[in-house]
């Protein structure tokens, strides 16, 4: 979607915006010279998840630049890997410190209780230039290390905004936690993280942008476009989507209840809320996690979720409220009726694995259960070419032993057990006792073993039901791809 220009000069408050969604967003929205807070918990480098704040930051700022006509000797100022390379003189608020303390020793330093956002770097001779704040690079952006769980630091990236640029005109609730367990296998540590980042982050960042103590309200009031979008799902009761995750249905709900009661509540302060949904899986580091690095084959970009974010926030804030919107829709009422630019294999443009929350399946209709005369070998075929392909190193990397549950003309029960020796497969149960138990029709089943179907696409669509513990269950995924060839 080309950029209008309408957000320039506007200040957009987004969550988790280091990587991923959040960040496709910011880099969208700097393109048209928008002031841009990046409000996240990486400071520096994770060892298995891209992006930091800083490059997120250094990022929306090259897109910032580019659009100005006049450059200066500051714009080319780099953001460092990470915080701890700080040059000798920082200061946070009106706190100072003489020596450069990693960014996480800062953070959980008994001297400093705020947040460490908007550093300023007074230049020494001889050191590099660079501002954390980038504001010498164009005054674009600001990056912020918050926890969403964590209210003081929230309120002190809100001052911090309000104090740099002025106000708040928009705020984007993107930080989420996710974890696919069924209520057995999820633990209470588990489900208040998501409940915590997920809907009582959301309602804590909302709460802090319209307090008039927490200093954003009169902003937001003021603001002539005043939009809050929250990254959460149409609320749909079909108990599908609640049965093998109920903790993450719940928490991505809570989301999106805000926006219905929010919406209402200050339409005549004439603050727009909203939420945006994908169509179809998007390729991040929380995918990846999920389903591993082939889900990208099936996945769209981020910078679709980013363009129908756009065309929502440059909409007059009285026009579009209180929707639950869907980022295929919100593109095509834009007039793009061609996405398979967006898709991260344009080969696989329409052959993509579908999101959560969206057109259940109707599962009860399916004819899996039906055990049809005349009985069959293939699946018997299939799992003794599975025992002849197996080797000490898949079992090294795989360490767990599935249970499979099989309808239709083969019902009955196979194993793949992965924990010693080469491994084994066959009928009946693992030796050692399923970590994951995986439940579909033989045809599914075949069609999974032969990349014909993705694990995760499977499960998110209702065509694989598992117990017991999902990441290991999509650890398959790699014997699938080894065997397929041979099957």
């Amino acid at each position: 979607m080309i950029n209008t220009g309408k957000l320039a000069g506007r200040t957009i408050f987004i969550t988790g915006a280091s990587r991923g969604i959040g960040k496709a967003i910011a880099l969208k929205a700097a393109q048209d010279g928008a002031n841009i807070v990046i409000a996240a918990k990486t400071a520096e480098p994770h060892p298995k998840l891209p992006g930091t704040i800083y490059s997120a930051a250094k990022e929306a700022v090259k897109f910032s630049d580019s659009l100005s006509s006049s450059s200066s000797s500051s714009s080319s100022l780099d953001v460092p890997a990470s915080a701890g390379h700080l040059a000798p003189i920082l200061f946070h608020s009106c706190r100072y410190f003489q020596t450069p303390p990693s960014a996480m020793s800062l953070q959980s330093s008994p001297l400093v209780s705020m947040s460490f956002c908007a550093w300023s770097v007074h230049l020494v001779p001889g050191l590099l230039p660079f501002s954390l704040v980038l504001e010498e690079a164009g005054g674009k952006c600001l990056p912020c290390v918050v926890d969403i769980r964590n209210e003081q630091q929230v309120i002190d990236a809100v001052q911090e905004a309000v104090s740099k640029f002025g106000g708040i005109d928009i705020l984007v609730n993107n930080a989420s936690a996710i974890s696919l367990t069924g209520t057995l296998q999820t633990d209470m540590k588990r489900y208040d993280l998501m409940h915590n980042i997920n809907t009582r982050g959301t309602f804590l960042v909302y709460v802090q942008c319209r307090l008039w103590s927490k200093v954003c309200l009169p902003y937001l009031q003021q603001s002539n476009h005043a939009h809050i979008l929250n990254l959460s799902p149409p609320l749909n009761m079909n108990p599908f989507w609640f049965k093998n995750h109920v903790a993450y249905t719940m928490a991505k709900y809570g989301m999106s209840m805000c926006v219905l009661g929010m919406a209402e509540e200050f339409k005549d302060s004439n603050i727009a809320v909203n939420a945006l949904w994908p169509k179809t899986a998007i390729h991040t580091a929380a995918i990846e996690m999920l389903s591993g690095p082939e889900a990208g084959d099936i996945s769209r970009k981020p910078e679709i979720i980013a363009d129908a974010a756009y065309a929502i926030l440059i909409k007059e804030p009285r026009t579009l409220t209180g929707k639950f919107l869907v980022d295929e829709d919100v593109l095509r009422d834009e007039g793009i009726q061609d996405l398979s630019q967006y898709a991260v294999n344009p080969a696989n443009a329409d052959n993509l694995m579908m999101d959560f929350f969206l057109d259940a399946p109707d599962v009860a209709s399916s004819q899996s259960n039906i055990k049809r005369p005349g009985g069959g070998t293939k699946i018997a075929k299939m799992f003794d070419v599975i025992q002849h392909n197996l080797n000490p190193e898949l079992v090294a990397k795989t360490n767990a032993s599935f249970l499979f549950v099989v309808k239709g003309d083969e019902e009955g029960t196979w194993f793949v057990d992965l924990k010693s020796g080469k491994g084994s497969a066959g009928k009946g149960k693992p030796p050692s006792g399923p970590d994951a138990t995986l439940t579909m029709n033989e045809k599914d089943l075949f069609d999974m073993f032969t990349g014909k179907l993705k694990p995760a696409g499977a499960f998110m669509t209702g065509k694989l039901k598992i117990s017991g513990d999902l990441q290991k269950a999509l650890k398959l995924e790699k014997l699938m791809g080894m065997l397929k060839s041979k099957l």
